[in-house]
């Protein structure tokens, strides 16, 4: 577990400069854009290697589970990471989602993060999912204090359209091949 814990201070390190202001344009003026985009790129995927095999590694272990979850919550939770998944995808469209939302990959972080507390009750999985809604909390609160949220100042239709749909082509690739496939975890019933 040590090693998904330096996975996770490496990750939300690089990510947090991004609501640090003066200490990431100190480091682009330093360091300029392209090796800061390698640099951040590089911390980021080592965090996320590290957090990956010491979640692997702790799972092989024995899972210490705190609390038995009901299944009713697992299918809840489906319905709700679909939404999340497309937040994502809404956060690089110009669509009404990301006008009404500001910041949908943050909010959709918060509802995946949440759903995943609430389906795996064992210490690891609340340490790891803990984290990343405590940190888009974090980044969310950051950014509403910093700045006057900006609406896009455009936004249509089919750009939704759009986000529903990669976020759906995502969500089932998520389920039915990432999760069972890559994580050893199903989360199809049945």
């Amino acid at each position: 577990m040590t090693s998904m814990i330096l996975g996770l201070v490496l990750f939300f390190s690089a990510h947090s400069l991004q609501v640090a202001d003066k200490m990431r344009l100190s480091l682009l003026n330093q360091m300029g854009k392209t090796p800061y985009r390698v640099a951040y790129s590089i911390v980021s995927l080592a965090g996320l290697i590290l957090i990956g095999l010491g979640f692997a590694d702790y799972r092989s272990g024995g899972m210490i589970f705190v609390w038995v979850t009901p299944l009713w919550m697992r299918h809840m939770a489906l319905l709700l990471n679909w939404v999340a998944i497309v937040f994502f995808a809404a956060a690089y469209l110009p669509c009404h989602i990301r006008r009404t939302l500001q910041h949908p990959m943050l909010i959709g972080i918060m509802i995946s993060a949440i759903t995943h507390l609430l389906t795996n009750g064992d210490m690891g999985s609340m340490i790891l999912f803990g984290s990343f809604l405590l940190w888009a909390v974090i980044v969310r609160i950051n950014i509403r204090f910093r700045t006057v949220d900006k609406k896009p100042a455009r936004a249509s239709i089919p750009f939704d359209l759009l986000a529903l749909a990669i976020g759906t082509a995502s969500y089932a690739i998520i389920v039915f091949w990432l999760h069972p496939h890559i994580f050893k975890v199903p989360v199809w019933p049945g």
